[in-house]
């Protein structure tokens, strides 16, 4: 072999392994993770109802579980017991997106998506961009369906939004919040980093889990763009 081609190769080889190193150190467990069951759906006969009652908003104690909470109120509010579907177990709410920050917990975009889409629903991510958005949103929560919402608050919060008696608004439902509060649609859009559209999936519509998180990945990406 030429010395050429074994430095070559003595460099690949440390390349990669400083590349394994780096991804151990920065990605969270992914593999114990999938062992302990995160990603497996939950055995049961419960599926969504056609429309959503008026959701009932959680109270929110600790810093990281605004979107499990607002994941509990959505569930609640399609008739499914939350309970039964480990929801932060499976949305990994207590598990940091990075190992080097312990305090980088909560729901992710993508984890969101996965779980949704196991659990008979689509989700569908909203184009902010657009004129007719605020139109779209409020067709969509008058059909009796609700949206998760992400805005910022010193940090990313996670609220959930049902339709209003009041022209051109909404209800929001945020676990930090005592009350439901109108707002109208246009305040919200102004708020919102990202807007997910949530609807029960047709009978035997199956949506991929991973073509599910395949687009909570997207959306996430798109939230970060926004938020420069």
């Amino acid at each position: 072999m030429k010395i050429k081609t074994l430095r070559r190769l003595r460099i690949g080889v440390l390349l990669g392994f400083v590349f394994f190193l780096t991804a151990c150190m920065l990605l969270p467990d992914f593999i114990g993770q999938s062992k302990a069951g995160k990603y497996d759906p939950t055995v049961t006969s419960q599926r969504p109802s056609k429309s959503a009652d008026v959701p009932i908003a959680e109270t929110q104690t600790e810093p990281h579980t605004c979107g499990l909470h607002a994941m509990r109120s959505m569930y609640a509010a399609y008739g499914l017991d939350p309970a039964v579907f480990r929801l932060r177990f499976r949305l990994g709410t207590d598990q940091p997106a990075t190992q080097l920050d312990s305090e980088s917990t909560g729901t992710l975009h993508p984890d969101l998506y996965r779980v949704l889409a196991q659990d008979g629903f689509i989700a569908e991510p909203m184009d902010l961009e657009v004129d007719n958005a605020g139109r779209e949103l409020l067709q969509h929560i008058e059909r009796s369906q609700l949206a998760l919402v992400l805005v910022y608050r010193n940090t990313y919060h996670w609220v959930l939004v049902g339709p209003s008696g009041t022209r051109n608004a909404c209800v929001v439902y945020d676990s930090l919040k005592n009350e439901p509060v109108d707002t109208a649609i246009d305040a919200l859009l102004d708020d919102a980093l990202s807007i997910t559209l949530v609807r029960p999936a047709e009978t035997g519509v199956y949506i991929s889990s991973s073509e599910a998180h395949a687009a909570g990945l997207a959306e996430m990406a798109r939230l970060y763009q926004r938020k420069e």
